[in-house]
C-alpha cells in the first residue's frame, strides 16, 4: 500500500475544550453502520444513547444551539469521557483526519475546517509538502468497489499534480501569476481529456498561449458568490459572505485591495499553502468523475473567498483574521459532501465561459 501523508498530520494533536470552535456543532454528525448498531444494541438499556441518536437518519441528534446531543458544557463530548475513546463513531474518531481512497493507495491530510489544522496552513513558513511511504498492507477493497475509478486518468492526474505544486512553489512569481498559469493549462488539459488526447495532455503546461487576463478584485468576488450555491451549514457565516458581498456590489477599491495585500505579512506564502492544501486534498478525486478542471479550479476558489473574506474583515477591524476564515469557510464547504460536489460542478461550468 502507498500511503502519503500532507505533513502535520501524524503529529496532530486535539486541543479539545481549549479549542476556539468546536467540532461538534454546527453540521449533522453521521454515523457509520457498526456504530449504529452498536448504540442500538446500547439503547435498549441506556437513555443515552436512545435519547441522543437518531436511528433514522443515523446521526447524533443536536441541542437547539446545533450543538451534538453528546456535547457538554465544558467543551468536551460525554460519550469520549464517560464510556471511552472506544465508543466513539468512525467520524468523530477520525475528525479532522481525511483519508483520499484509491486502489492500493491511501492519501492523508487534516481538514482546514479544524481550527488547529488551518492555523498550521497558514501559520507555515515553508511550502506545505508531503512524504510517501509504502508497506505490505493488502487493500481490504475488491477492484469493483472503486466505482467510477479510471485507473489510466489516475495515472495522469498524480503527474499533472506534481506540475502544479511545482508552480505554485515557484518563487519570484505572485500567486495570482501563478494561478492564472495553472488556470490556463487546466482549460487545455480539460479539453484535451474531453477529445480524447490522453497521451501527452500533461504538456498543456509547456506552452502557454497568449498573454494572461491579470486577477482583480471583480475575480475574488465572483468566486465568493459562489458561495449561494452551497447548502447553509451555518447561519452566521451565510450572513458574514452576504454582507461582504452587498459591501463588494457597492465598493470595488482596487487600490485598497493592493494596500491589504500589500500589507498583510507572508499573504502570498499564506495563499500558495491553502491552495496547495486543497490540490493535495482533492485533485486526485477527479479519477472518480472526470472533472479534472474544477479539481484543481477549487484550490483557486478556496484562496480567493478566502482572501476577499479578510480583505472585508481588514477594512472593518484592521485585522485580517486569515486563519479564522479558513477554518470557517472550510466547515461549509468541507463538511458537507454535497457541498465540495456542488461546486465542483458550479467551477466546471466556468470552463466552458
Amino acid at each position: 500500500m502507498v500511503k502519503r501523508y500532507l505533513e502535520d498530520y501524524k503529529t496532530f494533536t486535539c486541543i479539545a475544550a481549549d479549542c476556539p470552535a468546536t467540532c461538534c456543532s454546527g453540521w449533522l454528525i453521521e454515523i457509520d453502520e457498526k456504530s449504529i448498531d452498536r448504540y442500538k444494541s446500547l439503547s435498549k438499556e441506556n437513555n443515552d444513547f436512545k435519547e441522543n441518536v437518531d436511528f433514522a437518519e443515523e446521526c447524533f441528534k443536536q441541542k437547539e444551539n446545533k450543538d451534538c446531543a453528546f456535547l457538554r458544557a465544558d467543551g468536551l463530548c460525554k460519550m469520549q469521557k464517560e464510556y471511552g475513546e472506544a465508543m466513539l463513531c468512525y467520524t468523530c474518531d477520525m475528525y479532522p483526519r481525511h483519508i483520499e481512497e484509491f486502489p492500493n493507495v491511501r492519501e492523508y491530510s487534516l481538514s482546514a475546517s479544524c481550527p488547529v489544522s488551518a492555523m498550521q496552513i497558514v501559520e507555515n513558513t515553508n511550502y506545505l509538502s508531503y512524504l510517501t511511504e509504502e508497506d505490505d498492507e493488502k487493500d481490504a477493497y475488491e477492484e469493483e468497489e472503486y466505482g467510477q475509478f479510471n485507473d489510466a486518468l489516475y495515472g495522469k492526474l498524480l503527474e499533472i499534480r506534481e506540475i502544479i505544486i511545482d508552480i505554485f512553489k515557484t518563487e519570484n512569481k505572485k500567486f495570482e501569476e501563478k494561478a492564472a498559469v495553472i488556470d490556463n493549462c487546466m482549460k487545455k488539459v480539460q479539453e484535451d481529456l474531453d477529445d480524447g488526447f490522453w497521451d501527452g495532455c500533461e504538456k498543456a503546461f509547456e506552452k502557454i498561449d497568449g498573454e494572461l487576463s491579470k486577477t482583480t478584485l471583480k475575480d475574488y468576488v465572483d468566486d465568493l458568490k459562489l458561495m449561494n450555491s452551497l447548502e447553509p451549514l451555518r447561519e452566521d457565516f451565510v450572513q458574514w459572505v452576504n454582507k461582504a458581498m452587498d459591501y463588494f456590489s457597492k465598493n470595488r477599491d482596487e487600490e485598497k485591495f493592493q494596500e491589504f495585500e500589500d500589507n498583510i505579512s507572508d499573504l502570498d506564502q499564506i495563499k500558495t499553502n491553502i491552495a496547495l492544501y486543497f490540490i493535495f486534498t482533492y485533485f486526485c478525486g477527479a479519477a472518480y468523475d472526470d472533472y479534472v478542471y474544477s479539481a484543481a479550479r477549487m484550490s483557486i476558489f478556496a484562496v480567493r473567498v478566502v482572501t476577499v473574506l479578510a480583505f472585508k474583515n481588514w477594512i472593518e477591524n484592521g485585522d485580517a483574521c486569515v486563519s479564522e476564515i479558513l477554518y470557517k469557510f472550510c466547515r461549509e464547504l468541507e463538511n458537507s459532501n454535497d457541498n465540495l460536489i456542488t461546486i465542483r460542478q458550479e467551477l466546471d461550468e466556468t470552463y466552458y465561459q
